[in-house]
């Protein structure tokens, strides 16, 4: 995936690439979902698996942590961001919506991409930039 990331010298446009790969709201999200939820599940009671878990969670929040500090350096997101905290609230926005996706949720709105439109316009509000088709969006 860092390939893929850098791909892009936009950090935003990394940032979104991010969030679409986390999200995984294409043909099968609730199978990539369920997976990653029977993951934590058995971690929860396996030392070993435990900590690969925080392994995967260490790396994948340095991905993103990587990326805000690039935005933040830039000039590409708001200046004053804890690139820390950041990488977290978005991790966690990403995780948030994979359970309703992992359930099927019929209250979730429909449509192929849109859970990752939700998060990705919500973690463009959290670095500072307007989410596409607001007026001054990238």
């Amino acid at each position: 995936m860092t390939s893929a990331v850098r791909a892009s010298e936009d950090p935003w446009d990394q940032m979104v690439h991010l969030v679409r790969v986390g999200v995984a709201d294409g043909d099968r999200p609730a199978l990539t979902w369920r997976t990653w939820v029977e993951f934590w599940r058995a971690a929860l009671r396996d030392d070993e698996l435990r900590e690969e878990a925080h392994e995967v969670y260490h790396r994948w929040r340095g991905l993103v942590q990587e990326v805000v500090r690039a935005g933040i350096t830039s000039g590409r997101f708001r200046s004053g961001l804890n690139p820390d905290i950041a990488s977290h609230q978005i991790v966690a926005l990403i995780d948030g919506i994979g359970i309703p996706l992992a359930l099927g949720d019929p209250g979730l709105p429909a449509g192929q991409g849109t859970a990752t439109k939700m998060v990705t316009d919500a973690v463009a509000r959290l670095l500072g930039m307007r989410p596409r088709g607001e007026p001054g969006a990238d």
